[in-house]
């Protein structure tokens, strides 16, 4: 009898070790655990969404060379809700794959109306994607509850909306699914293993644009060709608010924040991002992404012997709304007036090298090279070097001053030859 006591009492502390799965009893030890939601948020460009191959959350943290980290970059200011929906997880009686197929294939108002039907609670605070101590960028973190009750707990990520600051036309519907998160998540290299730390990579369509232009020099409006490109030449980039000029800082590429400051001297102002024309005299962001919107390059320093004229600080740029109007026809970035053929795979494509648009010309200032030194901005002269000062004044009073020495001096020459003579015809008539 005692024998089976202890083989019961042993089967019982065995037990937990032979139940898992959602909805399953486990031991209360396990009930107070928690969990750890590592959110990845990525942003891809409009252009490139539909090539993104899937990506599989499997909790581990995405290689470098995945489409969802190689084609996409890290967005900040991405706020989500985490909801416990343990409940109507087992209400459904769903696999896990078909479940969270469910809930990835629901639009925002679809999600926004079952959370209202179910009553789904809020866990812990919303978070916002931020910049990461060890992750970086696009990163938030959350600790929940592994158990709710005696079953492992399911739960809801829902992205609520991007911070408005962000000047980004960033579309949360595209590819920003509704994300179930069901535990346990094994460790798919160590299957006996359950993941205390789950990463999720949630991605975001964005409309984003990074305008170029191609400066070219010539030595007058009526000089006929294409010109010549200009490297060198060095641009800022500003936006009007309120009639106040607010130029792009150098903030960083990956957060994707552009900030914009005032400035009266930005070709000086260390804080504000230059960008400089190359052997091509292309201009181009280097990754630097604009939202919808009108800016404006304006060129700070140019090169010796050409003009900055007033059309130069201020080469209008038009990011439109969308990609395409209402009738599907392409909506095309403006520079200086002209349309942009849309970068292929962040470069310049191409057709605009052949077309060398769109352009913006500088013309020289002066037909002798020589007049302007090589340290001089175009758009200035060089000082002129002052004249000599001559021996005598130019005025008028000098030319009078002159005219009454001549007179003096051909009086003195008239009366020494006069009295000479005088002399001469004296000794003439002596002897």
């Amino acid at each position: 009898m005692k024998k089976i006591k202890g083989y019961f009492f042993l089967l019982l502390l065995l037990l937990p070790f032979f139940i898992s799965g959602p909805g399953m009893t486990l031991q209360a030890e396990a009930q107070t655990e928690d969990v750890e939601l590592i959110v990845h948020k990525r942003m891809v460009r409009d252009v490139n969404y539909q090539d993104i191959e899937k990506f599989s959350n499997n909790g581990l943290v995405a290689p470098e060379d995945a489409d969802v980290i190689a084609k996409s970059v890290p967005l900040n200011g991405a706020h989500f809700k985490i909801y416990d929906m343990t409940d109507y997880y087992a209400s459904q009686r769903l696999s896990p794959e078909a479940f969270m197929t469910s809930i990835a294939t629901m639009s925002r108002s679809q999600i926004g109306q079952l959370i209202e039907a179910e009553n789904l609670s809020e866990v812990a605070n919303p978070i916002e994607t931020g910049k990461d101590a060890e992750l970086g960028d696009g990163v938030a973190r959350v600790t929940v509850p592994r158990m709710n009750g005696n079953r492992y707990a399911v739960y809801l990520l829902f992205e609520t909306h991007i911070d408005p600051e962000l000047e980004l036309n960033v579309d949360i519907e595209k590819l920003a699914v509704p994300l179930a998160v069901i535990l346990p998540i094994k460790n798919p290299v160590n299957q006996e293993e359950e993941l205390s730390q789950i990463h999720i990579y949630p991605k975001n369509v964005g409309y984003l644009r990074d305008p170029y232009f191609f400066k070219y020099g010539k030595t007058s409006k009526t000089e006929e060709g294409i010109g010549v490109p200009l490297k060198g030449t060095e641009f800022v980039l500003y936006q009007l608010v309120n009639g106040e000029k607010l130029y792009l800082d150098i903030s960083s590429l990956n957060d994707l924040q552009n900030v914009w400051v005032p400035s009266d001297d930005p070709l000086n102002n260390a804080n504000i991002t230059k960008f400089i024309s190359d052997k091509d005299g292309l201009v181009s962001m280097n990754g630097h992404f604009l939202g919808s919107g009108t800016y404006y390059f304006e060129e700070v320093k140019g090169i010796a012997g050409y003009e900055i004229t007033e059309e130069n600080q201020a080469i209008e740029v038009i990011v439109p709304d969308h990609w395409e109007d209402e009738n599907g026809n392409p909506n095309y970035v403006t520079v200086n007036g002209q349309i942009m053929d849309e970068l292929i795979e962040g470069g310049v494509p191409d057709s605009a090298y052949k077309k060398i648009e769109p352009r913006v010309y500088n013309y020289q200032a002066s037909t002798d090279p020589e007049k302007v030194t090589p340290e001089q901005p175009s758009g200035q002269t060089p000082e002129a070097t002052p004249p000599k000062k001559p021996f005598l004044p130019v005025t008028g009073e000098a030319k009078t001053f002159i005219s009454l020495i001549g007179l003096l001096i051909l009086g003195i020459v008239a009366i020494i030859w006069y009295r000479r003579k005088a002399v001469i015809k004296a000794e003439t008539k002596g002897e």
